[in-house]
């Protein structure tokens, strides 16, 4: 074919516009990406839901039980806290039964009477951990069931803990603090 053939085919060819032009290569991309993702597919194709159960892969009837497995880790960690007014009074509280205070003459004329707070809880702690409130310039002291001092201060069912008070500047035992505990 000659140039001025072509120039003769040309003049009876309508050019698209560029909108024309995108939007037909717009489509051949989707087409061939539709195919891509799934072969033999066309666009706008509806999929079919797979049915569970069918096939070669259906799973069959359950099995035997299994022998029984080792035991496991032992349960959460109990614990037990409290607020503690002067008094043995609480509140604010969690496993704790009851407080017992024994007061007890001072060692030295002029100290203040030696108050051990006793404690009764839901459980038998292996730790416990007490603080003197903010305001108050003193150290908490605690023992436990397994220590031997707990039977000769505290009477009997209230022998899961023990606090007492001190100054901390002057280890003169107080019987007028507030202080938190927590049981472990």
């Amino acid at each position: 074919m000659d140039g001025s053939q072509f120039d003769e085919l040309t003049k009876d060819l309508t050019i698209p516009s560029r909108r024309g032009i995108v939007a037909a290569a717009g489509a051949s991309v989707l087409a061939a990406l539709a195919t891509l993702v799934r072969p033999g597919a066309s666009i706008g194709a509806k999929r079919k839901k797979k049915r569970k159960g069918t096939g070669q892969n259906s799973p069959g009837p359950a099995g035997p039980a299994g022998a029984q497995g080792p035991q496991g880790p032992a349960g959460p960690v109990q614990i037990a806290y409290a607020h503690v007014n002067p008094d043995g009074t609480f509140h604010h509280a969690k496993g704790v039964v009851g407080i017992n205070t024994v007061d007890r003459a001072p060692a030295n004329p002029g100290e203040p009477t030696r108050r051990d707070y006793c404690f009764k809880l839901e459980f038998t702690p292996s730790v416990a951990a007490a603080s003197a409130l903010i305001a108050n310039d003193a150290v908490v002291t605690t023992a436990m069931s397994y220590d031997t001092i707990i039977s000769s201060v505290c009477p009997e069912g209230y022998r899961d803990a023990v606090a007492r008070v001190y100054g901390a500047n002057t280890s003169v035992i107080q019987s007028d603090v507030f202080f938190k505990i927590i049981f472990f």
